[in-house]
């Protein structure tokens, strides 16, 4: 093929490249892991709740847990997985009340239930604050690759550990 190394086109992923193979067993791994940081896990727990206080958890097809797991098969194949129609500056809340369904029980309940409170970040959180030095304790090294430094407190919590 003229114009491609290794088969592959020109760009951006051929310059990452470089002259590799790409092992399609590991790059599967590693895509998975992308999808995984791309999920709300939260939003998809809160809606599997709302599906099991419904449908229960029965022995049928028709489980909580079968449910999800069919509409994220079907998410998959869904062209809207490309873009959102939702123009930046939109909260959450207003996409919800326009595509508000009322012959949709899930939407109903979300109606009637007060919004899950967010933890308050506008203020100190001793909590948070903590955890979150822990957390770039423990990833420093790959936040300076990045060129992303650790908090001062992140630093003296990793030397600490080592």
């Amino acid at each position: 093929m003229s114009g491609t190394r290794n088969g592959r086109g020109g760009g951006p992923l051929s310059e990452v490249l470089g002259d590799r193979a790409v092992d399609r067993g590991a790059l599967g791994d590693q895509v998975y892991e992308h999808v995984i940081d791309a999920i709300d896990f939260t939003a998809l727990y809160q809606l599997e709740q709302m599906l099991w206080s419904l449908v229960g958890d029965g022995p049928d097809e028709h489980t909580a847990q079968q449910l999800i797991t069919d509409a994220l098969a079907r998410v998959a194949k869904d062209e809207r997985r490309y873009c959102s129609f939702v123009p930046l500056g939109i909260t959450k809340a207003e996409e919800k009340a326009a595509s508000y369904d009322d012959s949709c029980p899930l939407c109903r309940m979300e109606a009637q239930s007060p919004p899950e409170s967010e933890h308050d970040h506008e203020g100190e959180c001793s909590l948070c604050d903590d955890m979150a030095r822990e957390w770039r304790a423990e990833n420093a090294e790959a936040l300076r690759r990045f060129g992303l430094r650790a908090s001062k407190g992140a630093r003296k919590s990793a030397a600490s550990r080592n």
